[in-house]
Order: C-alpha cells, then structure tokens, then sequence
C-alpha cells in the first residue's frame, strides 16, 4: 500500500477528529465511493527568519507568524494527466485565504517531498523558506491577489459573452 493510501485509510479520520487536521477529499461525483485526490490543512507557525526580507518588510517582529499547511496532498495514480493535482491545489488555496479572514494566516506552507514535487509548487508560485529547501510558502495575500484577479477575469469574460449574445446585465 503506498504511503498517502495508508495515511487516507488509516489516519485521515483520526487526524480529523483530534482537531489535527481538516481532510479534503475530491471525488468524481457526489455519490461516487471513488477518491480522486485529497488534501489536508493544518495551522502552522513560520520561523519568521526563515521568510524573505520583501515579505516581512511590513510585519510585525514576532519570532513566528501564523499560517497554513498543506499536510498532505495527493491524487490517484489512475489520473495522470487530468488536472486533479491543480484543481486540488487551487481549491486548497481558496479555502485557505477564506479561512485566513476568520484565523489569522499570513502564507500557506508546504513540505515538498523531493525536487519533482518541488518544481510542481514552484510554478504556482510557491517560494522556498531560507534553510529548508523543499519547505516552500506562498504569501495569503498572493493567493488573495490571484483568486480576486480570477474572478475580475471570469466577470469579463461572462460579460463579454453576455454582449455577444445580446443578454443586458441590468
């Protein structure tokens, strides 16, 4: 059984219920007993040292600050090549900026498990922490910035069918 199969199977529901860990699991529709993928996110803090100076220019000196892992993220090895890896990420990403509104988070972290899943995260964005190579973050605000810049996007691009169909927003 491989190791992110054990962990869903075995330690998914546990970590859930001692408040370890929120699971997400993506399935391919709403009755399916199928498990296309999964995540988890944790609160964590950041060795505040460990960030890059640009991102703690305007933050308080704390010794750490509050933010989001990803504990865990995984697909099913049947799905290569479908997307299931970014969609999990993006809705990941999505929760957590809105959970950052209700629990202070100032980045979402993750641990890379070697250098191919490394440059996976990188291409999102995704920056390395200093002195941990494969611990990587991507600042809240980024995500915010990215998700408000993907609905501003759809919006124009709805209307914008919406004129050429000739349907009136008002």
């Amino acid at each position: 059984m491989l190791e992110l199969d054990e962990y869903l199977h075995k330690y998914a529901r546990q970590n859930a219920r001692k408040g370890i860990a929120a699971v997400f699991v993506l399935v391919p529709e709403a009755s399916s007993r199928t498990i296309l993928g999964f995540y988890t996110l944790s609160a964590t803090a950041v060795d505040a040292g460990t960030l890059s100076k640009e991102f703690l220019k305007k933050l308080p000196r704390y010794q750490h600050l509050p933010a989001t892992l990803i504990g865990r993220l995984a697909r099913s090895l049947g799905t290569p090549g479908r997307g299931i890896g970014e969609k999990l990420l993006i809705n990941a990403l999505r929760r957590s900026a809105e959970n950052s509104a209700i629990i202070g988070s100032l980045a979402l972290v993750v641990d890379a498990k070697n250098d191919e899943v490394k440059k996976w995260y990188l291409k999102y964005g995704f920056r390395e922490l200093k002195s941990h190579p494969h611990r990587l973050y991507l600042p809240m605000q980024s995500i915010k910035d990215h998700l408000r810049g993907e609905t501003a996007e759809g919006k124009a691009h709805q209307a914008g069918r919406d004129r050429r169909s000739g349907k009136s927003n008002n």
